[in-house]
């Protein structure tokens, strides 16, 4: 059996983004608990063309780097590009064999698709 737990940190981004008054707040890298590893993700969208890429990293309870990937993944919306990561830094994760994963993302939305979409409909949304 795979665990996974995923962790959004979209929360204090979006705070800081609307704000006009500058806020400065230390950021750091919270590691997993003890038998568990990390995947992190992250993207972009140009918003000339609406190409989108995206990668992360695979990270041991001790901040040791594990594995990592990046796709440009073409024309496509946020919606879109964020799932796919998380497919595939999940994908990553299970074919190195971890059993235990830890996932965030800056994306509460894009979270709660995931857990939120059942396996048939999710594969539309996240296309090889």
């Amino acid at each position: 059996m795979k665990d996974v737990y995923l962790h959004s940190n979209h929360g204090m981004a979006s705070s800081l983004r609307h704000r006009q008054t500058k806020i400065y707040k230390l950021v750091r890298w919270i590691p997993p608990k003890d038998g568990w590893h990390k995947v992190n993700i992250d993207g972009a969208i140009s918003n000339v063309s609406r190409n989108a890429s995206d990668g992360g990293l695979i990270c041991d309870q001790h901040g040791n780097w594990i594995a990592s990937f990046s796709k440009n993944i073409g024309c496509c919306f946020v919606l879109n590009a964020k799932p796919w990561g998380a497919f595939k830094g999940l994908q990553l994760a299970w074919n190195l064999g971890l059993k235990r994963v830890a996932f965030e993302m800056d994306s509460t939305v894009a979270i709660h698709l995931i857990q939120a979409t059942s396996i048939e409909h999710h594969h539309s949304v996240v296309s090889q």
